[in-house]
């Protein structure tokens, strides 16, 4: 996917590149686009302070499970992620906030936080 999202980047030249998608692509962070991103699947996944763990399923009101979700959440993922940000900032994209497989809140290009 990532070397053909390079070749219709460099064939269409948009002015905007919009994302709904759960992991990122260094070919759309790394364009001359303004990139954008939106999350329709699970909002939540934006992720908030009063909010549970994304993907935990466990109840906003009781944090009671909370911080042993976010344990194993980092054992399953933690390698993974590693992996996968070596390869998104290998073409010089910024790298992914820690355990997260998306930028986040925030436009490369504009600046926008």
């Amino acid at each position: 996917v990532e070397s053909r999202l390079r070749e219709i980047v460099k064939l269409v030249k948009p002015n905007v590149i919009v994302e709904d998608n759960v992991v990122c692509f260094p070919a759309l962070l790394t364009s001359d686009a303004l990139f954008i991103r939106i999350v329709s699947c699970n909002p939540l996944e934006i992720g908030r302070l009063n909010t549970a763990p994304v993907f935990s399923g466990l109840p906003a009101n009781d944090r009671s499970q909370w911080a042993a979700f976010q344990t194993e959440y980092n054992c399953v993922h933690r390698h993974l992620w590693h992996s996968f940000n070596q390869w998104v900032i290998e073409p010089r994209a910024p790298p992914l906030d820690d355990l997260q497989f998306m930028m986040y809140l925030h436009s490369i290009q504009s600046g926008i936080v």
